[in-house]
């Protein structure tokens, strides 16, 4: 009987641990949620405050603003565009000689192209000791001394 009375009593003891440790647990929960919501309300109240203070200088800003008078915005308005005109011109005489440029050199390569062409063919029809190869290049030097 001894023996139980000692083990009820360790059993109580026990348990009375257990639910001591588990109080503890819950206070440290609640106090690690109580400073998660102070730190939580702090910093809404301070990106509140920086918002209110944006908003204040921006208005504060806007009213320091002076704005031109319409002598001035037209002379601004006519200054832009007559640069954007001269240079929109000189991009388009630009473009214009650089195209004719290109055209003229590709009608110079084509006017040499032909020619360049039939002389390497019949060079390498005659370089071939084929009959088929010598009677190509016989017609074609016929034909072109007929053309001339």
């Amino acid at each position: 009987m001894a023996e139980d009375k000692k083990s009820s009593k360790d059993f109580h003891t026990q348990e009375s641990e257990r639910e001591a440790k588990e109080k503890v647990k819950r206070a440290e929960k609640t106090k690690t949620a109580k400073k998660a919501s102070k730190n939580f309300k702090a910093k809404t109240a301070a990106a509140a405050k920086k918002f209110r203070k944006f908003w204040r200088d921006f208005f504060g800003e806007i009213k320091k603003i002076v704005w031109p008078d319409f002598k001035t915005v037209m002379k601004s308005t006519g200054l832009v565009l007559a640069t954007v005109l001269i240079i929109g011109i000189f991009v388009w005489i630009l473009d214009f000689g650089l195209t004719q440029g290109v055209r003229a050199l590709k009608n110079a390569a084509e006017a040499t192209s032909p020619a360049t062409t039939q002389d390497a063919t019949a060079e390498t029809t005659l370089a071939v000791p084929t009959t088929e190869a010598v009677t190509v290049a016989e017609t074609a030097e016929t034909t072109t001394v007929t053309q001339s």
